[in-house]
């Protein structure tokens, strides 16, 4: 996970139109790398996960 530079949050805002509101944000979003999002996607499905 990181942190979008201000360049890369102009560039997401101006081509996914669902992130429009994150153009009024003043803090810069995190975000995942693939292989982040596969990893936790992985730990939410697990049986621990789903008891908790």
């Amino acid at each position: 996970m990181f942190r979008l530079p201000p360049g890369e949050k102009q560039e997401v805002v101006t081509k996914c139109d669902r992130l429009a509101k994150l153009k009024f944000s003043k803090v810069l979003p995190f975000a995942f790398t693939e292989y982040g999002a596969i990893q936790a996607a992985n730990v939410l499905a697990s049986p621990q996960a789903m008891t908790a």
